[in-house]
């Protein structure tokens, strides 16, 4: 499998793949067109990608690793479980801008996926959402998050909130990705009614 490093010829023929099959759907889009949109010939998209169907299991490959990098990047941090957790959510808004193309991809044609590929993806979107769920869960445990929360449950509103925006984000929206990811955070936990309404 090749290793799509920043401004390597596989990862410009991965976005620009993922670009495609996003706008005209996987069977509709041809080696040829790839080729085409990356600026070389069939022999030299072969030479790195010898069929479409590993081409499409490397860009899922990519969306994954980009999602996890950025939990690693999140648990890293030296700073509060809560502040931690807010900047997860910044950060995880940011990748799905950033990678729009590709997560677009993912979803849109997971039953063409390999399914071994899917396996080990779903594998690590499992312990993607379980890292996400320890941070809620050392969150809770500092007292700043209610004891009464389930971390699991949290997880999937956070999950679920966040998680569509490959389909809405648009580049010139009046939100930057990190913004939006900051509204999100106050509408969850700092409530969205005016208080003393309800």
């Amino acid at each position: 499998m090749e290793t799509t490093r920043r401004g390597s010829v596989p990862e410009r023929i991965v976005r620009a793949a993922a670009a495609l099959f996003r706008k005209q759907g996987y069977n509709a889009t041809s080696m040829r067109d790839i080729a085409d949109a990356v600026g070389m010939s069939k022999a030299g998209l072969y030479h790195h990608y010898p069929t479409k169907e590993e081409l499409l299991t490397e860009i899922a490959t990519v969306g994954t690793d980009a999602l996890i990098a950025q939990l690693r990047a999140a648990e890293g941090l030296s700073v509060d479980p809560t502040e931690r957790l807010r900047q997860f959510i910044r950060g995880r808004m940011r990748v799905i801008a950033d990678e729009q193309d590709i997560l677009t991809v993912i979803w849109q044609e997971r039953p063409t996926i390999d399914q071994t590929a899917f396996t080990k993806i779903a594998q690590q979107l499992e312990a993607y959402r379980a890292g996400l769920t320890d941070m809620i869960s050392a969150a809770r445990q500092a007292g700043t998050i209610r004891a009464d929360i389930d971390p699991h449950l949290l997880m999937l509103a956070i999950d679920g909130m966040t998680g569509w925006a490959y389909l809405w984000m648009r580049p010139a929206q009046r939100y930057s990705p990190e913004e939006i990811g900051d509204r999100f955070w106050d509408y969850l936990f700092l409530g969205a009614i005016t208080p003393g309404t309800h």
